[in-house]
């Protein structure tokens, strides 16, 4: 003869309660997996590493959320930033960030793999470029959500800057650098999501400067 123990309800409740939780947790993942494709697309090629400060010590300042697609600020405290985790040695590329607000200080490029955050190749007035179309980034707050978009030529060592909104190219330049890490920084109360790591080139890309 075999016995089997009648289960009680409480054991019933207990089991039920942890397929539950397993159930809640899959769906909670499941609906993060889901948000972050929507921020990147179908892939998430690169992200922010921790933040760094002018003397390389660890942020307090600023911080990471969104699976490290955004770094932000929550106060104005001080200017701090981050690089990517990845560099870009060959090949053509173009990458998109949602400025929010775009803010005086803020920054955004390519830097030395070997440098700081705040040793900007090619341009040190990011910020500055959308004053062509009319942001004010400098005296209101918060200011405007700008998608900024990024470009660079390895081979050509060209590097140029978009407002991939209107599609306009507002600088382009020259580096000499072997090898280039995406970065940005920036001081107040500013947020900074990657939205595409390495989108198709943009067909207008070589159009003239917008002036």
């Amino acid at each position: 003869f075999f016995f089997f123990k009648q289960k009680t309800a409480y054991e019933i409740a207990q089991r039920l309660v942890g397929s539950e939780m397993c159930i809640r947790d899959r769906v909670k993942e499941d609906i993060e997996k889901e948000m972050t494709a929507k921020i990147i697309g179908k892939k998430q090629v690169w992200h922010w590493m921790p933040p760094e400060c002018y003397d390389k010590s660890p942020s307090s300042s600023h911080f990471l959320k969104d699976n490290d697609l955004t770094v932000y600020q929550p106060d104005n405290q001080t200017i701090a930033g981050s690089r990517a985790n990845i560099s870009f040695k060959t090949g053509e590329h173009y990458w998109v960030l949602l400025f929010n607000p775009l803010q005086c200080c803020c920054y955004g490029g390519i830097i030395n793999p070997t440098g700081s955050v705040h040793d900007r190749l090619a341009t040190d007035e990011f910020w500055n470029l959308f004053t062509i179309e009319g942001y004010n980034p400098h005296g209101k707050f918060p200011g405007d959500k700008i998608e900024a978009g990024f470009y660079v030529n390895m081979e050509k060592k060209v590097y140029a800057v978009t407002d991939n909104t209107t599609k306009r190219v507002l600088f382009r330049s020259n580096f000499t650098s072997a090898e280039v890490v995406p970065a940005v920084d920036f001081k107040h109360v500013v947020a900074v999501t990657i939205t595409e790591t390495d989108g198709p080139i943009p067909s207008w890309i070589n159009s003239p400067v917008y002036t």
